[in-house]
């Protein structure tokens, strides 16, 4: 039983490519980089998600009958790729795609969305909507260095949801990956 206990993460003991169905659903659950607000959050901008992420399209792709990811989803993709670093990306899972038809709903996202890390608060500079076949909004914040911080507090207002304002913590100290604090 304390050799379990000592055993690494399957995220550090094993490459992405063998995680199982249920460590990626763990990943996106019970991971340092995943809190439950409500509804799913992750920071998509660490590098362990971005894994999961391709791991669960490369298994999607794979399935018979299956389309490619619409277009929304590859600009996703090549945004991330070109500005890998710059962004501090939190992915909301949304119920309902039509969360962004109201402008002024958007707006107040914009407006009440932040991040501290440290004690720096940093304002979201934009976001990616949800698509059919991928219900994760995704907010960009800039990545700000401030050098003794040791979390990330996430608040947020979502559109469209009971009880709009949501917050969640991330202990820096736990997101250790192949090495390296990643968010």
């Amino acid at each position: 039983m304390l050799l379990a206990l000592l055993a690494a993460p399957f995220w550090e003991a094993k490459d992405p490519s063998k995680w199982t169905e249920e460590e990626l659903d763990s990943m996106f659950t019970h991971s340092p980089w995943a809190r439950d607000i409500g509804t799913q959050l992750y920071l998509a901008s660490a590098q362990p998600m971005i894994d999961a992420e391709e791991q669960r399209r490369l298994r999607h792709s794979r399935k018979p009958g299956l389309e490619a990811p619409p277009a929304a989803e590859d600009d996703w993709r090549e945004y991330l790729a070109t500005n890998r670093g710059k962004h501090i990306v939190i992915a909301v899972k949304v119920q309902d795609q039509n969360v962004l038809a109201e402008a002024e709903e958007v707006r107040r996202m914009e407006k009440d969305s932040a991040l501290r890390v440290g004690k720096k608060k940093i304002r979201m500079t934009g976001h990616f909507p949800p698509t059919p076949s991928d219900p994760y909004l995704r907010l960009l914040f800039p990545r700000v260095a401030e050098p003794g911080a040791k979390q990330i507090r996430v608040e947020l207002y979502l559109p469209g949801v009971t009880m709009p304002f949501r917050g969640a913590e991330f202990d820096l100290k736990e997101m250790s990956y192949r090495g390296k604090v990643e968010f």
